[in-house]
């Protein structure tokens, strides 16, 4: 091989591992594309977090900093809870709710919040109910529950203490100002049902105020009470959802073919169908909704709209557009990364996230007005199945 061969080989020798080397590495650009975009956005992050540490007169806040990012980049679901002193107030406002919205505090006319010392204090007392008749008073903090300490024990592990069956009683030590002493509480005690009925004229009405786990049961419970009726105005005004089974059972009772999807990233599709718990009614239906209907009331209001054996009509306002569900993973530090999980779609309808459900008669009306006699959307319901 002469010299000019010799040339000749090398630089195609050269070429093709140019050739190749390029191929290559444009194979790993289109590959990782994503990675190095979110890398060079990163680096941005970085530049921006650098000047602003030696120019910005604020010093910045780590958590609200996390937090600015995920619900600003991803959605407001999508936060993080950071410490035990967030978990704890959840728990305590978690507490004060449960307690609040029972049946013994509403029957016993009473309401209670957490007391700067840890204890329990009364911020209403109903006169002439329970509370009021066993003494106790608004104002009183509640320092022991039978013989336990509150807040030695702390607030959260024994206020729900006070609750209990009707005429049960329990021993209170109760601080007034800077008297104490002992109340006998007597308990009164009314069933909370988050879905209530009657016979209005003929027709049946159905109030749906959440889906919790025994919806599905005070459902049927109300078709089979309410009997033979001309049809049933389901009321979802001012529901913010609940469990996804219970609602796609609850359709089942008025629906056939019922399906539901969840759609997630990382474990596909899940698809809901009802339980068979009776023979669908086959009936004419008017739906109420409005800004405030969400999540598992919006499911429900889809579902009806496709699949109900008689028909359904919505009548009210655009629904609030909530067709996402979110869940917890438990980050390396002990922190709670609350995200957005999964996407819900009803039958052949695209996702109503963020765009809502629309009424097919819209009647705006001051959420004031419900349930008194100036409530014209139900006086609409009631109207078209008459």
């Amino acid at each position: 091989m002469d010299k000019k061969q010799f040339q000749n080989y090398a630089v195609v020798a050269i070429v093709s591992a140019i050739i190749s080397c390029t191929a290559t590495w444009g194979g790993f650009i289109i590959y990782n594309k994503d990675k190095l975009k979110a890398g060079e956005q990163f680096s941005l992050l970085a530049e921006c977090r650098k000047i602003a540490d030696m120019e910005n007169i604020h010093v910045i806040d780590e958590e609200a900093a996390i937090n600015g990012y995920l619900t600003s980049g991803y959605d407001k679901y999508t936060f993080v809870k950071f410490d035990e002193v967030d978990t704890e107030e959840n728990e305590e406002n978690d507490t004060v709710s449960y307690v609040n919205t029972s049946g013994t505090a509403k029957a016993s006319g009473f309401e209670i919040d957490k007391s700067d010392d840890g204890n329990i204090l009364l911020v209403r007392v109903d006169e002439d109910k329970a509370a009021y008749k066993s003494g106790l008073r608004e104002g009183d903090v509640i320092i022991a529950i039978s013989g336990i300490d509150v807040a030695e024990t702390g607030f959260e592990n024994i206020a729900r203490k006070l609750l209990g069956k009707k005429d049960t009683k329990v021993e209170l030590i109760v601080r007034r100002g800077e008297e104490r002493f002992d109340i006998t509480f007597i308990r009164d005690h009314v069933y909370i049902r988050n879905v209530e009925w009657e016979k209005i004229d003929g027709i049946g009405y159905l109030h749906i105020k959440h889906f919790d786990m025994q919806a599905t049961g005070h459902f049927t419970e109300g078709i089979q009470e309410l009997g033979d009726v001309h049809g049933y105005v389901i009321d979802l005004r001012n529901c913010p959802g609940g469990s996804t089974g219970q609602c796609v059972d609850m359709l089942g009772v008025l629906c056939k073919n019922v399906k539901v999807y969840a759609n997630s990233k990382n474990q596909g599709e899940h698809v809901y169908e009802p339980n068979a718990l009776m023979e669908p009614i086959n009936k004419p239906c008017v739906l109420l909704v409005n800004s405030s209907t969400a999540s598992s009331a919006e499911i429900f209001t889809a579902g009806m709209k496709q699949f109900s054996l008689g028909g359904s009509v919505v009548v009210g306002e655009t629904t609030f557009g909530k067709g996402i569900s979110q869940t917890d993973f438990e980050l390396s530090t002990g922190a709670i990364l609350h995200c957005t999980f999964s996407e819900y779609t009803v039958g052949d309808w695209e996702s109503y996230q963020e765009k809502g459900i629309s009424p097919d008669i819209e009647l705006a009306m001051d959420y004031s007005l419900i349930g008194t006699e100036n409530d014209i959307q139900l006086k609409k319901a009631l109207e078209l199945l008459d």
